[in-house]
């Protein structure tokens, strides 16, 4: 019964009035920010039309990663309640990383994460983790995130062609890092981790065919990214379907 009164606790009014401010700031950033960069396209020699291109294609692209999400938050609200799933995923934009400190602090006092032994008491320290676990990353932005111009210009030399360079590298060694995970799995894990090489190797192919197709159609470039991403997961879950 330890669980079941502390996820109706979870899920209080009392939670969802303590985590709305929060929640309220964290949405005046979003404008506040949509704002400036709406500004800043002026700067940069963006026209109103590459603008509203550029969004939208920041938009579409935030599905796929949404939706890779969305398992993770519905495990968390399970255990630790809507107010507080959503009010960390809004700081933290990572529902499996939250859902992970649970995990070890609940472990850590001898307790399955929402199961027997489950007290109000173990739920104020898995909130108290997680805030530890992302004040450190809130910090550093706080800090550093302006001066990181000064840092890219010492890289680069001021060179814009450098940069890009650097940039490129930057996001190809984040890929491969991120899928090396995947194919490692799937050579230990046996079929059991086919689904994970399947969504890394689907969402390439997808990637690579709606390229091809945005040469014919440059509209459909913009969509290419979030396209991939759900082209990799579909492909992934019917594999999942058949293999496990």
């Amino acid at each position: 019964m330890d669980q079941m009164f502390t996820l109706e606790i979870g899920n209080s009014w009392g939670m969802w009035l303590a985590c709305i401010p929060l929640l309220a700031v964290i949405m005046l950033q979003s404008v506040l920010i949509y704002r400036k960069a709406n500004r800043a396209k002026d700067l940069v020699g963006l026209t109103p039309a590459e603008g509203k291109r550029a969004f939208r294609t920041g938009l579409i692209t935030a599905i796929g990663p949404a939706f890779s999400s969305f398992i993770s938050i519905i495990a968390m609200s399970a255990v630790m309640g809507g107010p507080i799933t959503w009010q960390r995923t809004s700081i933290i934009a990572s529902a499996a990383t939250e859902l992970r400190a649970s995990q070890y602090t609940a472990e850590a006092a001898g307790v399955v994460l929402g199961g027997e032994g489950f007290t109000v008491q173990m739920f104020c320290a898995c909130l108290f983790v997680m805030a530890v676990n992302g004040i450190g990353w809130l910090i550093f932005c706080f800090l550093f995130t302006d001066k990181m111009s000064i840092v890219t210009n010492k890289i680069s030399g001021g060179s814009t062609q450098l940069m890009n360079a650097f940039a490129t590298a930057a996001v190809l060694g984040t890929y491969c890092y991120m899928a090396s995970k995947y194919i490692q799995g799937t050579t230990t894990g046996g079929l059991k981790k086919l689904p994970d090489l399947v969504a890394l190797v689907g969402g390439s192919l997808t990637y690579y065919l709606l390229t091809i197709l945005a040469k014919k159609c440059p509209k459909l470039k913009q969509w290419n990214f979030g396209l991939s991403l759900l082209g990799g997961m579909f492909l992934a879950a019917a594999v999942a379907l058949v293999v496990v």
